[in-house]
């Protein structure tokens, strides 16, 4: 049997093309307005999000966004050096560190909202809002019944 049939024929595999073609979608539309407008990826503006939802440490925010530790501790290196966070240990035990999110990090993810929400908008202008919603409902979903930790607290 050939791999396309294959991948046609499954819905798990069907799901998985799907999605990751989604996910590379949105990338594509949102990267570059986000690069010109403010000097940032999609990822480092992840991060920032994660920090406004009250994930603190670098681990846990990895696990949210299901990327590697590394990615994430370059992502915040980053971030700290533009001044959009902070590193500092925390109280009850001096060798974990967290990170927290200064007022231009707060302006740098109200602009970056409003520079991908233009994007979507542009490109987008014609999508059904009911074709929208549902699928926001069905990706939802989908993630807590993986059991991802971005359903916790998005």
């Amino acid at each position: 049997m050939e791999p396309s049939t294959l991948v046609d024929g499954s819905p798990p595999l069907r799901l998985l093309r799907d999605v990751v073609l989604l996910s590379r979608l949105v990338q594509q539309l949102i990267d570059p307005p986000l690069r010109r407008e403010l000097g940032m990826s999609s990822k480092e503006i992840y991060v920032l999000r994660s920090l406004t939802l009250g994930i603190k440490r670098p681990g846990a925010i990895a696990r949210r966004l299901n990327l590697g530790p590394p990615s994430v501790s370059r992502a915040i290196d980053m971030l700290e050096d533009r001044g959009f966070v902070e590193r500092c240990t925390r109280h009850d035990d001096g060798r974990a560190t967290e990170v927290a999110i200064t007022d231009a990090g707060m302006q740098a993810i109200d602009t970056a909202l409003r520079v991908v929400e233009a994007a979507y908008a542009e490109a987008y202008a014609d999508l059904d809002p009911a074709l929208i919603q549902r699928g926001i409902e069905v990706v939802e979903d989908l993630l807590e019944a993986m059991g991802s930790e971005a359903t916790k607290l998005s």
